[in-house]
């Protein structure tokens, strides 16, 4: 990860990228998430399977993420703290949490290259 994140942009969609890459300048951790019901109702219409299906997979999920987390890093993954940037998906909608992210990126970038 850190390689990637030294040698190209990239995207890290989680395995504790806020935790390898703390301290690194030009990386942007970023936290999207959303009520239980509201990927639930996503998860079930998407992959067309009951409710209970879906809440069970997203559970599931949930759990083993935490304890990777936990385990690997020592931290809480829900933890606003590790990241720059926390955004409510269901609030916002994936078209503006989008937006959202791409202008901080940018704001960012911006910021980096005109430091000395």
């Amino acid at each position: 990860i850190k390689t990637i994140a030294n040698s190209y942009d990239a995207v890290i969609v989680g395995r504790g990228g806020y935790s390898i890459l703390a301290g690194m300048r030009n990386a942007l951790h970023v936290f999207v998430h959303a009520s239980l019901e509201f990927r639930v109702d996503r998860l079930q219409k998407y992959n067309r399977i009951s409710t209970a299906q879906a809440r069970a997979e997203i559970e599931e999920s949930d759990r083993r993420r935490e304890k990777y987390l936990s385990t690997m890093t020592k931290t809480n993954w829900c933890d606003a703290r590790n990241y720059h940037l926390c955004i409510d998906s269901e609030a916002s909608g994936f078209d503006e949490a989008q937006r959202i992210i791409m202008d901080l990126v940018e704001k960012r970038k911006s910021d980096l290259e005109e430091e000395p």
